[in-house]
């Protein structure tokens, strides 16, 4: 089974409970790395990088209380460490996601809460075949 490593950026305790449960549920094993906001992420990915088990994929939620999402995926994008790390950016609506493609850096997807397992392990599946 093939192992991950994970960041999730998500300041709701029930969001992080199902994304949790929603990783068990995948056919890849994780190491999940939680900050419950931005300016943490931030600090995890500054300080965190290890070439030996690097990040396999970053999850961050749109709307954070300190920093913006986009603006966490702009520092992901910049950095030489993460700019090639799949970002999923959660969101509350589709139609939301939609008022950002005019943004500079966007994530190789946008999903929808609340999550759907098989659809979330598809993306999953497509998205870092090459791990």
């Amino acid at each position: 089974m093939p192992q991950l490593r994970i960041l999730l950026t998500e300041d709701n305790e029930g969001d992080v409970i199902i994304t949790k449960e929603l990783l068990k549920g995948s056919r890849y094993t994780n190491e999940l790395h939680v900050c419950p906001d931005g300016a943490s992420a931030i600090s995890f990915l500054d300080n965190s990088y290890i070439s030996t088990s690097p990040i396999n994929l970053i999850i961050l939620d749109r709307n954070l209380p300190d920093i913006d999402g986009f603006e966490i995926l702009a520092h992901i994008k910049k950095s030489s460490k993460w700019a090639q790390v799949p970002v999923f950016m959660f969101t509350s609506s589709l139609f939301e996601a939609e008022t950002f493609f005019d943004k500079e850096y966007q994530p190789d997807y946008f999903l929808q809460k609340p999550l759907n397992i098989g659809l979330f392990d598809k993306i999953i599946s497509s998205v870092l075949i090459d791990y």
